[in-house]
């Protein structure tokens, strides 16, 4: 299956013309190795290989999500590679980690980035840590390292930052092979400490977008 994915930037330059920017993420086909970054430039296609060629190496295999941070930043989860990419805007690879397998979803506050994720365990500054279910991770974009977690429900997917605090879906997606089933439920984080606060019904079960 391909899920593609805009980042949308719009400039002005010298006050003379509008300059738009589009990337759209092509998630490729799974366990192939060919994820890939369309650029566009004033509606125009740059390249459909972006990262590629701004790199001279791939992306990796099925990227999920894209996520501006601040106007230097950009983040890219990369799940089968497990890689969280970052780029410039001019698509220049910054850094990346794998410290997060099975990363989902992205989320900021301009200053860290949340990411949710399948797995069940996690490295961060103080080591690896395990969870039963899935997790959000809190990576600061200074380092680049995972400075905090929490634990959510079953396969998180969606996650939406806003006010201090964080709002996760939980799907439980791998109910159908493994032993647990659909979720149901938000999960509310606050940011600062990532503790979770509480958990929301909503009685709908594969939850997914933000």
């Amino acid at each position: 299956m391909k899920k593609l994915i805009l980042l949308l930037f719009c400039s002005i330059a010298a006050g003379i013309y509008a300059q738009e920017r589009i990337i759209l993420l092509n998630e490729g086909n799974w366990q192939a190795d060919n994820g890939k970054i369309t650029y566009f430039e004033d509606g125009k296609v740059v390249s459909n290989q972006w990262f590629r060629d701004v790199n001279k190496k791939k992306l990796g295999d099925t990227p999920n999500d894209i996520i501006q941070i601040n106007n230097d930043l950009i983040a890219i989860t990369v799940n089968w590679s497990n890689i969280i990419q970052f780029i410039s805007p001019d698509g220049k690879r910054v850094a990346e980690t794998e410290d997060v397998p099975n990363n989902r979803k992205l989320a900021t506050d301009g200053r860290y980035v949340y990411v949710s994720s399948y797995g069940h365990e996690c490295g961060t500054i103080d080591g690896y840590v395990t969870f039963t279910k899935g997790y959000v991770a809190k990576i600061d974009v200074r380092t680049f390292e995972v400075v905090a977690t929490c634990e959510v429900g079953y396969e998180p997917e969606g996650i939406a930052y806003c006010n201090g605090y964080l709002f996760v879906a939980n799907t439980g997606g791998y109910a159908f092979q493994e032993d647990h089933d659909y979720e149901t439920t938000v999960s509310i984080i606050d940011a600062g400490t990532m503790q979770l606060k509480k958990n929301i019904d909503t009685g709908q079960i594969n939850l997914y977008g933000k």
